[in-house]
C-alpha cells in the first residue's frame, strides 16, 4: 500500500501505473485468503486501465481474468 501511495503521488491517480500496483494487491489479498479485498482492488485495476486502454489491450484481458477468477472463488 506504501508502493500505491508512492505511485499516486508521483504519477498521478489515473497512471497505468498505478492500476499495475492495484493488481498486484489483489494478487497478493486473494492469496492471503482475502477474497472480498481483493476483488476491490482488482476491480478499481481494472476500471483505471480501461481508462487508458481498450478492452482487448493484453493487460486489460490479464486483469480482467484475474477479476473473473477471484469473483468464481467468492462464489464458491
Amino acid at each position: 500500500q506504501r508502493s500505491l501511495a508512492i505511485k499516486e503521488k508521483a504519477l498521478g491517480k489515473d497512471h497505468p501505473s498505478v492500476a499495475t500496483t492495484l493488481n498486484n494487491l489483489g494478487t497478493l489479498s486473494f492469496y492471503q485468503g482475502q477474497l472480498q479485498q481483493s476483488a476491490e482492488y482488482l476491480e478499481q485495476a481494472l476500471m483505471l486501465l480501461k481508462k487508458t486502454f481498450s478492452d482487448e489491450h493484453p493487460n486489460v484481458k490479464t486483469m480482467q481474468g484475474n477479476l473473473d477468477y477471484v469473483k468464481q472463488e467468492l462464489e464458491k
